[in-house]
């Protein structure tokens, strides 16, 4: 069976999947070989456990509940390595990367908060309301290249930079759910760092004048983590 036949074959799985009853254990380990999500190819012990270890964890101790935002969830890698009392809010603008991620982290509800949203944060700048958007500690982003949700973004300006490099839009507008003192981490492939970075700090910078700082890059696994924090 190639691959494509076996994302066709984990679609009609889910799509024929009764409601209200549960994957089976060889039904859950069948959908982790699913490559359609964002963070297909992307190790959860060298890349997401990385990014959770350069989150400020004097802030985080074992009292503290940080509230933390997955702008594209993928199949829930960045969740299934969060630590424990994390709050998280995750969102996939793809169904079937939606219910991937449900199935395979649900079980970590015990001891991480979870809220599911099928859609993307591009839906909060349609119509251009962003006085009260929600803030987050943390907010993780692994965006593709490509992404149409984005290119409706309300102001035009941003609607181009989507249809150009959906990247670049989603690191920018990422950032305005970063409350004061918290980061957004970005993660890019390991060719598209650099531009990106320059590309990503010229736009943080026309829209946020110096109310941030960026960190030195780190590189996981063929991934760079590109650190930014609202001061």
């Amino acid at each position: 069976m190639t691959q494509d036949q076996l994302n066709k074959s984990i679609e009609s799985l889910i799509v024929n999947k009764p409601e209200n009853t549960i994957f089976t254990h060889s039904e859950l380990n069948y959908l982790r070989k699913y490559d359609k999500c964002e963070d297909s190819g992307l190790s959860e012990a060298q890349v997401f456990e990385e990014v959770w270890k350069r989150v400020d964890r004097d802030k985080r101790g074992k009292e503290y509940t940080a509230t933390t935002l997955v702008t594209h969830g993928g199949s829930g890698k960045a969740i299934t390595t969060a630590p424990l009392g994390e709050s998280v809010h995750v969102f996939n603008d793809d169904y079937f990367c939606h219910v991937i991620t449900r199935a395979l982290t649900s079980g970590r509800m015990k001891d991480v908060f979870m809220n599911y949203d099928f859609g993307t944060i591009a839906e909060y700048f349609y119509l251009g309301n962003i006085d009260f958007l929600p803030a987050y500690d943390l907010v993780i982003s692994q965006p593709p290249k490509h992404c149409q949700f984005a290119e409706l973004d309300g102001d035009e300006k941003f609607a181009s930079l989507a249809k150009e490099n959906a990247r670049i839009y989603y690191a920018v507008r990422a950032f305005k759910f970063v409350r004061k003192g918290g980061a957004l981490m970005l993660i890019v492939p390991r060719d598209e760092f650099k531009q990106s970075h320059i590309e990503v700090v010229n736009l943080l910078f026309e829209e946020e004048g110096a109310d941030f700082i960026f960190q030195k890059p780190h590189e996981a696994d063929g991934q760079f983590i590109l650190k930014y924090n609202r001061l």
